[in-house]
């Protein structure tokens, strides 16, 4: 089973009046500000449900609230889905569509590459351009993460262009 570690009291803000709560919530003692992300950073860290909860994903068929806190523990096949990427060396997810899927396993990735240092990895879709749009995914949660959060870039690589070669049969 996966842990959560002091979800209400992470989720909050940092902020003067908060801070020696999340101390103590953190059993972290007289800490700098750099100690405080630092312990932070390794609650999220331990925990890859408590990570998604904070993470804002985008509905575009919702036009009046499409920025969403993505429902990590409301999902009853999300647990799952982590427990599979935390301990499968492959994890290949049969779906159906508008299920979060493909947000989910964008911020599993993202969780992997801040936390875990590099990694090799695939993001596969159906056409070359959909699995650009999911590194753009990744990239928008990362931007509507809080400061606190550890510094990445993303590198932009042109589109790829196919290449064929036709050979004659004798």
């Amino acid at each position: 089973k996966l842990k959560v570690f002091w979800r209400e009291k992470i989720n909050k803000s940092v902020t003067k009046s908060n801070k020696e709560e999340i101390l103590t919530g953190l059993s972290v003692q007289q800490s700098t500000d750099d100690e405080l992300i630092q312990a932070i950073r390794e609650k999220y860290r331990e925990d890859i449900l408590l990570f998604a909860s904070i993470c804002t994903t985008f509905d575009p068929h919702d036009k009046k609230n499409p920025y969403k806190k993505f429902p990590a523990y409301e999902l009853p096949y999300v647990n799952k889905f982590a427990n599979a990427f935390l301990n499968e060396p492959r994890t290949v997810i049969v779906k159906s569509r508008q299920i979060m899927a493909s947000w989910t396993f964008c911020i599993f990735g993202l969780w992997d590459i801040l936390f875990h240092g590099a990694r090799w990895g695939a993001f596969v879709s159906k056409k070359g351009g959909d699995s650009r749009k999911l590194i753009e995914r990744m990239e928008f949660i990362y931007d509507n993460l809080p400061a606190w959060k550890p510094e990445v870039s993303f590198v932009k690589f042109p589109e790829p262009k196919a290449t064929c070669l036709e050979t004659k049969s004798t």
